[in-house]
Formats: C-alpha cells, structure tokens, sequence
C-alpha cells in the first residue's frame, strides 16, 4: 500500500531520481537544491511503498490556490500518481483553498 508523508531533507536523492524523467533544458524539478528548498518550505511530499519512495511531488499553496509544479512515479506503479494528487486536494479542503491546478505539456501526455 502507498503512503504519503512530508519529505525530508534524507529524502532528496530519491526524489531527485524520481523527478528526472520530467528534466528538458527549460524545466528541471530533480535538481537537488531546488529540492531541499522545497523540502525546507514544506512544499513537497513523497510516495512510499515498502519504505521505498515510489513517487514525488512538489507544490506551492498560497491562499487562493495550489500549483502542483512537479508530480512524478515510478512508471512500473499505477495508481501513485493518483494518489498524490488525492493528498493534495485533502490539503486544500483542510486549509479551505479552492483550487488545485497544474500546467500540463504536451510531452507528458
């Protein structure tokens, strides 16, 4: 079963790993500094399976809304990506934030 928890800075090779099949020259959410100052601003979380993190995702929450900036699994996993995107709308409800949204590229489609 996946559980989802905060990630900690001991988590930031992983979720670096995890993040690399998004890189392009634009675009770069595995890169580890970014990571740890995401991690350090409680704006990431981490999927895990077997104490093996499956899956990650970084986001911003701000009072009108959640940007999820990066979300990415395992791809020999189904249904961790969902279940991200199920805890982020559980913070939203909790903090009484509308919306939840994401920029979608065409190459991960």
């Amino acid at each position: 079963m996946v559980h989802i928890r905060p990630a900690t800075l001991e988590d930031v090779a992983e979720i670096s790993r995890v993040m690399g099949v998004l890189d392009f020259s634009e675009f770069t959410p595995s890169d580890p500094s970014d990571i740890s100052k995401r991690i350090q601003d409680q704006q990431c979380c981490v999927a895990e399976e077997n104490n093996d993190i499956v899956g990650a995702m970084i986001f911003e929450i701000d009072e009108q809304s959640c940007e999820i900036y990066a979300l990415a699994t395992d791809q020999r996993l189904r249904g961790v990506g969902r279940t991200l995107l199920a805890h982020a709308e559980r913070l939203c409800r909790e903090q009484e934030i509308p919306k939840v949204w994401r920029w979608g590229m065409e190459r991960y489609h």
